[in-house]
């Protein structure tokens, strides 16, 4: 909530996204000159210029109170550029949304998806993958590189920080795709290029 303050008082034209509901909490958090655009899954943003912004499924439930579960929409985002796609997965557990919005966007060159907050399974299996469904997930969409996150920072669950990315590799090395996992350092950005 309060990086949003900060970024809708310093970008006063930034337009705020989401699912379908969201209108409400985004109106509490921006400046008046901010728009808000809420779409369903497998819905086109309507923005302006080159970079189109689409919404798409996941399997996770939403809250923001203690009276709204699943009122909103949650979702991910695939974000296409002139050059590029990338998909930004947020929270989710495994299905076939992945090769839903692989089929629907077969060009996708970043994959950045969620990785930790998995344990125990019995509970956060409907919600967060764990590294062996995000090696599954990477390979339904299609895509060329693999940027984990959700991950190491905050203590949301019962397994070790370091444990997400130590198993996602073993798990990208046993399936042949070690080579496409990019792992970025903090405050490391990455140049979003498709390799000509």
């Amino acid at each position: 909530e309060s990086s949003l303050r900060k970024i809708a008082a310093k970008f006063p034209k930034a337009v705020f996204i989401g699912g379908l509901r969201m209108d409400d909490i985004f109106n509490e958090w921006k400046t008046p000159s901010n728009p808000v655009k809420t779409a369903g899954w497998f819905q086109r943003y309507d923005t302006d210029g080159p970079v189109k912004f689409y919404f798409v499924p996941v399997r996770h439930w939403s809250r923001r109170g203690l009276f709204d579960t699943n009122e909103r929409l949650w979702g991910s985002y695939v974000i296409e550029g002139e050059s590029t796609t990338i998909y930004f997965g947020g929270d989710s557990g495994y299905g076939r949304h992945y090769r839903e919005i692989g089929e629907l966007f077969p060009n996708i060159d970043y994959f950045l998806i969620g990785i930790g907050a998995y344990e125990p399974r019995w509970f956060m299996e409907p919600n967060h993958n764990n590294p062996s469904d995000v090696v599954k997930a990477f390979r339904d969409a299609g895509a060329r590189t693999l940027v984990p996150m959700h991950y190491g920072t905050f203590d949301l669950s019962d397994e070790p920080p370091g444990q997400p990315i130590k198993l996602l590799l073993g798990e990208a090395e046993a399936a042949g795709i070690r080579d496409k996992v990019r792992i970025l350092g903090i405050n490391e950005d990455l140049q979003f290029a498709r390799d000509k």
